[in-house]
């Protein structure tokens, strides 16, 4: 009799050591999973911060490389606007009306104010706003009224599409 109870003593003991086994493996098992579940959340979130600040550091570099070009042929073609200009956006779009690839830049610069700049493929000045300039030499009434006056808030009003300081595209003489 009591030999029977040790041996039933005993196979519930390993059934219950088992039982116990297999419920810390499933959770730990659980643990396991939501621990690695995490790391890669807070990983995939580091990733995509990451290749944001990238994307934001290249297309920074790429902008003041553009404008790097810009005042270099400025330099080459129009003197007058080379010296102590410093430019915070240029955004470069053809008018097919009358065939003049525009360039429209935003100067920061004490003396000077905003400006907007209109130039032929040559480069060469066709209607400018801002210091001690205010004719244009365009007959397009949008160009003219975006020129009148102080300059970047007509600019704005009258070339919402192409004026933005958030975005500078790429742009040189040739038109392309």
């Amino acid at each position: 009799m009591s030999m029977s109870k040790i041996t039933s003593t005993k196979q519930n003991n390993k059934k219950s050591l088992a039982s116990d086994v297999l419920k810390l493996s499933i959770l730990s098992l659980i643990i396991t999973v939501l621990i690695t579940s995490l790391y890669i959340t807070i990983s995939m979130n580091n990733l995509v911060v990451t290749i944001s600040e990238d994307k934001a550091t290249a297309s920074q570099n790429i902008v003041e490389m553009k404008i790097d070009e810009i005042r270099s042929d400025l330099e080459k073609h129009v003197s007058i606007l080379a010296t102590d200009i410093d430019f915070i956006s240029a955004i470069g779009e053809e008018d097919s009306s009358n065939s003049y690839y525009y360039i429209m830049f935003d100067f920061k610069n004490e003396n000077m104010g905003s400006n907007l700049t209109i130039t032929n493929t040559e480069g060469v000045v066709i209607a400018s706003t801002g210091h001690n300039s205010g004719q244009t030499v365009l007959n397009n009434s949008l160009i003219k009224e975006a020129l009148a006056g102080n300059g970047s808030s007509n600019i704005e009003r009258i070339f919402p599409e192409y004026f933005s300081l958030n975005e500078v595209k790429p742009i040189n003489f040739n038109g392309n």
